[in-house]
């Protein structure tokens, strides 16, 4: 088991803090952020372009769900 400490509280923190918890299930990961809210960017990044699959249970084509084709 090990001490983890992330560094920012992102998409890349979060996923880097899951990897870790992945690669051994008794490690002790721990996330700090500075800001007062967690993952505030990837709910307003990429105007619609980065998260376009969020909102669809289903997709068979990607472009079919891209805004902008």
């Amino acid at each position: 088991m090990k001490n983890i400490a992330i560094i920012g509280g992102g998409a890349a923190g979060f996923f880097a803090a899951i990897t870790a918890k992945k690669q051994n299930k008794n490690n002790e990961v721990f996330i700090f952020e500075r800001s007062k809210k967690v993952l505030a960017k990837v709910a307003i990044t990429g105007g619609g372009r980065c998260n376009v699959t969020n909102s669809f249970n289903e997709i068979s084509s990607l472009t079919t769900a891209y805004p902008r084709g």
